[in-house]
């Protein structure tokens, strides 16, 4: 829909409201995963999945850019992002073969 280029929306279904960190770090993780993805990859798709389970929330950020070269080296967007991951009791990994993935794990 041409109305809604350059839009991203969202939704944290079954997040709870007064989860504010987690929703904070997941949507830092989708902006710092769309960034690196067009500047790095040459991507034109970002495909977020987020899952749940008893213990934990899990995103997972995959591109359809070009496939590191070389392993990924955590810099300021990512190291930054690995902090705030951290401090929400979290952790995060960043895979760069066979294909780039950021994945952010936090527990509830």
């Amino acid at each position: 829909n041409p109305d809604n280029d350059g839009h991203i929306m969202f939704a944290f279904y079954n997040i709870k409201d007064e989860d504010t960190e987690i929703k904070n770090l997941f949507v830092s993780a989708a902006v710092e995963a769309l960034t690196n993805a067009v500047r790095h990859g040459k991507a034109t798709t970002l495909f977020i999945e987020l899952h749940e389970n008893s213990y934990c929330y899990k995103v997972v950020f995959r591109n359809d850019g070009q496939q590191p070269t070389a392993p990924i080296k955590e810099g300021g967007g990512l190291g930054s992002l690995r902090n705030k991951g951290q401090r929400a009791n979290g952790e995060m990994s960043v895979l760069s073969q066979p294909a780039f993935q950021l994945a952010i794990t936090v527990r509830k």
